[in-house]
């Protein structure tokens, strides 16, 4: 019941906006692209061009590798993570929708709320233990966010983090092992680095946690002897083995668009550009993530602390050497987490880890308690769960999920450019600043080009070159992340006419204007409000769009208020045009309209 009101109080809408959303849209985009390429031609590799020729040779950031077709390829995280919910959907006969993802992430939440349960119920031999951390799973806000609307490869990477768990308990704490188990074991040991870098690290932690079960500590007289089995080892090469097979495997996958040294060289730049971040950072990561469920197990292993008989059970529960190894298990894939802060700090996913360790903590805590007072279990251990899941559900989306009438905003302006203007694929679109995030290439169904990549010169010779009618250029115009952006406004270049229309929209009412004047920028910094550069009151600046390059490019003067400005030098960067002038410019603070003349 609480999983099935979970699901339906996490359900998308189309007018919302959510952070990391480009994360599921970048899945999205693949599994559009698998529908609209030959699979000769993607492989099932992470294919992040759409079908149409205009979609093709079109450069989009890092992480990104060109193939012969002009198709680009994702490859920093492996092509299991997008083509599983892809043929979850075609076997369902679902529609390639965040919604369906969606879908597809729930039932991952699901599936591992009873495999977190399966294994405190197999560490702890009680029934009750299933239950407590199954529903303690379920109220987790991190847990909520990423297996829910969030779906990125650490979704499904949770799932195989707890088999694995569940298969090493199995075969090295109760010792039973038969062949389809040794299997079972060695297949999940291949496919969670192959799936995601965590792997690594938990199948290192494995290896370890294996030599720390089957040591012996023989004391004799004066020395104390640690002998290591031979089992343990030569489990531990198998292991290395199979490790060492995953990462060869993920190579050879993306070894038909790339050379083995070109992926080597992008992967290690993509992890270097991941060091830099505190662990401060990273422990505020961790609060941001779990702060209820952290309270709650505190109060628990207090009150747990204060009953002599429940505490005694509790360390009775960590005498058992299996016990401690097992925390050592659960605690070691965070060193993923501390080797690349960065990108935990950044991409709350990657903290979802972490819930395996508290929730065992809290179930360990709870069970004392119920072993030792029955009722005291009940009275803490309900108020617990229920208080977590009030608190888990009303802040699993705090700053998070963003509903604004803007977007439904950006769909009418969507509607309208492509009836207006982008009814032919060979007009280009292009978004201003940095890279086209995969919300915004799904929610048009084209690749863009954007201006941090493409100067306004490129973008022009690519138009002519196509035989494009038009430009179209889009603006951000409200955003807390910059992948919850919302798409109102934008400049439509006429080339055989050489006009500017400026499109935007407000209250689902779409407004179009021919736009004749040059509008300064505005600043936030202290000096640079008004748009002009505190430099002697000369230097005015201007955004970097395709309509003020094309206005500015040849200017000669500059008017504003029935008064002439000679222009004495104009530079350009990604972000900025600069022009000089030869007079104050104070009367040309933002948001004053400039005529530019060439002559």
């Amino acid at each position: 019941m609480l999983f099935t009101v979970s699901v339906y109080v996490r359900k998308p809408y189309e007018a919302e906006g959510f952070h990391l959303s480009d994360a599921t849209y970048h899945v999205l985009l693949t599994m559009q692209a698998y529908d609209e390429t030959p699979a000769s031609i993607h492989k099932w590799l992470p294919i992040q061009t759409f079908g149409d020729e205009c979609n093709k040779y079109i450069a989009n950031g890092p992480s990104l590798i060109q193939d012969e077709n002009g198709n680009s390829f994702y490859i920093s995280f492996s092509p299991l993570g997008f083509y599983l919910p892809y043929f979850f959907c075609k076997l369902f006969h679902l529609n390639l929708s965040i919604g369906s993802l969606y879908v597809f992430n729930c039932l991952l939440m699901l599936i591992s709320a009873l495999l977190s349960g399966y294994v405190m119920k197999l560490l702890l031999k009680d029934e009750i233990a299933f239950w407590f951390s199954a529903l303690l799973y379920l109220v987790i806000p991190e847990v909520l966010y990423t297996q829910g609307i969030v779906y990125w490869h650490h979704s499904l990477s949770q799932v195989l983090l707890l088999l694995q768990i569940i298969l090493f308990i199995i075969l090295f704490v109760d010792r039973k092992r038969s062949r389809s188990l040794w299997c079972m074991f060695f297949i999940v040991s291949f496919l969670y680095p192959y799936l995601e870098w965590t792997g690594y690290i938990s199948n290192v932690g494995m290896a370890i946690g294996l030599l720390l079960l089957e040591k012996r500590i023989l004391k004799e007289k004066d020395r104390i002897n640690v002998s290591i089995s031979f089992f343990s080892l030569k489990v531990d090469l198998l292991l290395g083995l199979v490790t060492i097979l995953a990462c060869g495997y993920y190579l050879f996958r993306f070894s038909s668009i790339a050379s083995i040294k070109e992926l080597v060289a992008m992967l290690f730049s993509r992890a270097g550009d991941r060091y830099e971040a505190t662990l401060a950072e990273l422990i505020s990561g961790y609060k941001e993530s779990f702060w209820p469920i952290m309270l709650g197990g505190l109060i628990c292993f207090f009150i747990t602390m204060v009953f002599k008989a429940s505490r005694n059970e509790l360390i009775q529960i960590f005498k058992n050497k299996n016990n401690r190894v097992m925390v050592f298990i659960f605690l070691f894939p965070l060193l993923e987490n501390i080797i690349l802060k960065e990108h935990a700090v950044l991409y709350t996913f990657d903290r979802l880890k972490a819930s395996m360790i508290l929730i065992f903590l809290i179930s360990v805590c709870l069970y004392a308690l119920w072993r030792s007072y029955r009722l005291k279990a009940c009275v803490v251990g309900i108020p617990l769960i229920c208080a977590c899941t009030v608190v888990g559900f009303n802040t699993y989306d705090s700053g998070k999920i963003v509903t604004l009438d803007q977007y439904s905003d950006t769909i009418v302006m969507r509607d309208y450019l492509n009836e207006q203007y982008l009814g032919s694929g060979k007009n280009v679109v292009v978004k201003s600043g940095w890279r086209a995030w995969g919300y915004l290439q799904t929610l048009y169904h084209r690749n863009m080009y954007c201006t941090f990549l493409y100067s306004e010169d490129e973008i022009d010779e690519i138009a002519r070159n196509n035989g494009s009618d038009y430009i179209v250029t889009l603006e951000a115009t409200s955003s807390d992340y910059i992948d919850t952006a919302c798409y109102t406004r934008a400049v439509v270049e006429a080339l055989s006419s050489n006009k500017y229309y400026q499109i935007s929209v407000e209250d689902g009412i779409v407004n179009s204007e021919e736009i004749t004047e040059v509008c300064t920028a505005d600043y936030t910094d202290e000096n640079w409000t008004n748009g002009i550069r505190n430099d002697d009151n000369t230097e005015i600046l201007f955004n970097n769009t395709n309509y003020n390059y094309t206005k500015l490019s040849n200017a000669q003067k500059l008017y504003i208020n029935n008064r002439e400005y000679k222009v004495i030098n104009i530079e350009y960067d990604d972000m900025w045009i600069r022009v000089w002038v030869d007079s104050d410019a104070t009367e040309c603070a933002y948001p004053s309209a400039v005529i530019p003349v060439d002559e």
